[in-house]
This record gives C-alpha cells, sequence and structure tokens, in this order.
C-alpha cells in the first residue's frame, strides 16, 4: 500500500494488512500507525513525496518487490489513486483498488485484465481476494503484460508533453 491522501481509507488498510498474516506487507505513508495496530508482518515506512523522506528510487524499488499495490478508497466522486495505480502499473505490478464514482479513466481499465476493481469494499472480500490473488500467478502476470501495455498507450510522457505543447 502507498497512499497518503484524506480519501484512502486507512483504518481499511490496516484491517486488510492485519487479515493477511501469512502475508508480508509493507505500507508506505506518512500517516502514523501506532505499532498497537499491527501484526508483525506488517512494516510501515514513513514517508511522502513533498517531504524526499522517501527517494523516487527507494520507492520504485519498493514497487518492484512487490506482488500487487492494493489501494482501498473511501466513496468519492474526487479522484485518489491515480499516480500510486499509475506507477505500480508502469511498472508492471498488478493493482487492487477500490472502484469509486470517482475512478479517474474508467473506459481505459478493465477489470481482471489490466486493474482489479473491489466494488464489495468489505474486508471479507478484500482479504480473500488478495489471498487468492497472491496464489493466481497466471492472472498477476496478465495483469500486469496489460498494465504495463495500458500506461505505454494511454500515459506515454512525450504524447503528454506534445499535447500540452500544442494547448500552449
Amino acid at each position: 500500500f502507498v497512499g497518503n491522501d484524506g480519501n484512502r481509507d486507512m483504518d481499511k488498510v490496516i484491517e486488510i494488512a492485519n487479515s493477511l498474516k501469512n502475508i508480508n506487507v509493507k505500507i508506505i505513508t506518512s500517516h502514523k500507525i501506532s505499532a498497537e495496530r499491527i501484526n508483525k508482518n506488517i512494516e510501515v515506512i514513513y514517508g511522502n513525496w513533498h517531504s524526499s523522506a522517501l527517494t523516487d528510487e527507494s520507492l520504485k524499488s519498493y514497487y518492484e518487490n512487490s506482488i500487487l499495490t492494493f489501494i482501498p478508497l473511501k466513496e468519492t466522486y474526487q479522484p485518489s489513486g491515480q499516480s500510486v495505480a499509475l506507477q505500480s502499473m508502469s511498472l508492471g505490478i498488478p493493482v487492487v483498488i477500490t472502484k469509486t464514482n470517482g475512478f479517474w479513466d474508467s473506459d481505459k481499465f478493465k477489470h481482471l485484465e489490466n486493474i482489479i476493481f473491489m466494488k464489495d469494499n468489505n474486508l471479507d472480500s478484500w482479504s480473500n481476494n488478495l489471498r487468492s490473488l497472491v496464489q493466481d500467478k497466471k492472472l498477476l502476470n496478465k495483469i500486469s503484460r496489460n498494465s504495463v501495455n495500458t500506461v505505454r498507450k494511454n500515459y506515454d510522457q512525450k504524447d503528454f508533453f506534445t499535447k500540452m505543447e500544442k494547448l500552449i
């Protein structure tokens, strides 16, 4: 898990991580999490983009050494999780994210193709899906390939700059 904004469901993150007792979970956030609230399978890494407490290279390394990234969100019309999802996907790390009304680009993302949407946002659904996913290497590999292709096709930085130049 990576995230700091107010639309992240931090209580759900902790509940999910605690329920995955046999899976090592890293939580990267600036939110203070009491050691009493977490099990031994959880490591909290404090950092955020604004304070440079965690370098880009370190964050990239955490992504690259992950099986997947999970992003539980509160229901909102405001987009949330976009940067973390795209960073993860660009490195071929599958993303599991709450499907909110504010999801930023629904036409480019397909459940179980290039992303995993959690429509049922309860603890049991999250825990069961994450446990199942870490065992399903074939599905994870498919989503990994498709997520990289999605980012390259739709979110290429050179294309972005070209489009910006045309606007300006």
